[in-house]
């Protein structure tokens, strides 16, 4: 089941890429920089006007011109085109950060490749940006600004290629950089940068990032299972956290135990509950892929993680699971 699961698929009417559906908020944000409204009454009653309709911007200039192919490009279905309407984007305007970050994802062969493209990207955008990017009103809010959001991207890309590069400092240094710009965190940077922190053996920075965001979400919950194990080992307060992680998402620990498993762990289960085991899959999944390693990388983890599932927390019936085949766990790899 879990091996079936369809992870990229996209509902009827979505975009191939998700981040094409921006392009009517970007369309909507130019549209208002033109208005003058003298009363909030006015401008809820332009926007009302807008409701229904697909709002229609014309790009004033070559850097608007630009962000409109690339937003095409996010959208067109097949690598040829996204990367020539990247391509045809920088012909129009250099300064398009989002093109560097499509040709980044579509023509690199591997990260080291995909670096001073998503450079080039970061680059980019902040001569785009200009004097916003010196402006300290707008720092902790940057993804609110639709147009630095290409700068945003290209600045994690580069971030996530220079880890797999191996340049771990400068890419834990960049995660750091983007939640400073946008403290909201539109990108989800802080679970890759706790995951990071903690490959490296920072556990006081990890923990300072889950305490900055308060969350009761799969990574956060697992992270803090984690970190308190690795600090207390198998104390009250580690099975605890363990606990209140396996309640919220008990398939996380199925995952290391492959696909097999999870089958048996869902057989019976009413039809109704499998929207909800396919989006804690899918949550299980995403976490794993990054945060695997560290569960693996600490001596004891897993083996601790799966004996408290097999014990069953009480507000969560679990069959007991079967002994963990050595080299065999089903995490996915991280890419």
């Amino acid at each position: 089941m879990m091996d079936m699961l369809p992870l990229g698929m996209n509902l009827p009417g979505m975009p191939n890429d998700t981040r094409g559906l921006e392009k009517t908020m970007w369309a909507i944000n130019k549209l208002l920089e033109d208005q003058d409204f003298e009363t909030q009454s006015e401008l809820e009653h332009y926007m009302n006007s807008l409701i229904g309709k697909l709002p229609k911007y014309e790009p004033k200039n070559d850097v608007e011109k630009a962000q409109s192919v690339v937003y095409d490009a996010y959208q067109a279905k097949g690598e040829k085109k996204r990367v020539r309407l990247a391509r045809k984007a920088l012909d129009i305007c250099p300064d398009c950060a989002d093109a560097y970050v499509i040709l980044a994802e579509e023509t690199a062969k591997d990260a080291k490749e995909a670096v001073p493209l998503y450079q080039q990207g970061v680059e980019a955008g902040e001569r785009a940006l200009g004097e916003v990017m010196r402006d300290e009103e707008v720092v902790g809010m940057f993804w609110d600004l639709i147009d630095a959001r290409g700068y945003m991207r290209a600045r994690f890309g580069l971030a996530e290629a220079l880890w797999e590069s191996g340049e771990r400092q400068a890419a834990i240094d960049h995660a750091r950089e983007l939640l400073r710009l946008d403290e909201d965190d539109h990108q989800g940077v802080r679970n890759t940068l706790v995951n990071w922190l903690m490959r490296q053996g920072d556990d006081a920075g990890a923990s300072q990032i889950l305490k900055r965001y308060p969350e009761q979400m799969t990574h956060w919950l697992y992270s803090r299972a984690l970190l308190t194990f690795r600090e207390k080992g198998n104390s009250g307060l580690a099975r605890t956290h363990l606990n209140k992680a396996l309640a919220a998402n008990p398939i996380v620990p199925a995952v290391f135990l492959g696909s097999e498993f999870l089958d048996n762990m869902v057989e019976g289960l009413d039809e109704d509950a499998a929207p909800a085991i396919a989006m804690m899959s899918m949550d299980a999944l995403e976490y794993l892929s990054g945060a695997g390693f560290c569960w693996e990388d600490t001596p004891g983890a897993v083996d601790w993680l799966l004996a408290i599932y097999a014990e069953g927390p009480g507000s969560v019936s679990q069959k007991r699971a079967a002994p963990r085949k050595s080299g065999k766990s089903g995490r996915p790899r991280r890419r």
